[in-house]
Order: C-alpha cells, then structure tokens, then sequence
C-alpha cells in the first residue's frame, strides 16, 4: 500500500497505518537494485539498546556494521507477522538449532 514514507517519522501515523491498513512493517525498496530491501518495523519489539548490545560487528565495504543477533533476529520476523517470512523463521530457527547442538 503506497504511503508517504515521511509519515514514518510520526508515531501518530504509524498508529494510524497499523489500525487502519493492518501495516506492522514498512518496506523501502531501491528500484535500481529491487532485491535489496530495508524493512522498519512500525512499533520496536525489543529495546534498540539492547538489540544493539547482543548484535555481532561485521566489516563491510571498509566499514564496521552491527548485524543483529540470531535469537533477535528470529524474534523480530516473528514481530513482523508476515507470512513471507515464515520459510525464514524455520531456516533460521535450524541454523541456531544446529550451532547450539555440541
């Protein structure tokens, strides 16, 4: 559903598409490279502050990134609701399974 992405910044709005459009996630998409996506969730699951103390620092491009723990991860798709994201939740659920499997 189209919206105006600068209603992001207004937790009024966000209430708004959540009740009204049934939107838990907003999607920004590049159109010169569709398959790389950015999904902000409209209301946070978790404590930024704590999602960013169990996330793992990965280099990148000669920069340093926080990607956020698996556990987190799993959980926020969870959040997120969408049935696209199930086949994800099962693979990620299996990769942690395995990691905790001596």
């Amino acid at each position: 559903m189209p919206v105006d992405p600068y209603g992001f910044a207004d937790a009024a709005m966000r209430q708004q598409w959540a009740r009204e459009k049934g939107m838990r996630v907003f999607t920004f998409t590049d159109p010169a490279a569709p398959t790389f996506a950015v999904d902000l969730l409209l209301e946070p699951p978790a404590d930024f502050e704590q999602l960013r103390s169990r996330a793992t620092m990965v280099p990148f491009g000669g920069r340093t990134f926080p990607i956020c723990g698996l556990d987190d991860l799993i959980a926020l798709k969870k959040a997120a609701g969408r049935p696209l994201d199930d086949a994800d939740i099962r693979d990620l659920e299996r990769v942690r399974d395995r990691k905790n499997t001596p």
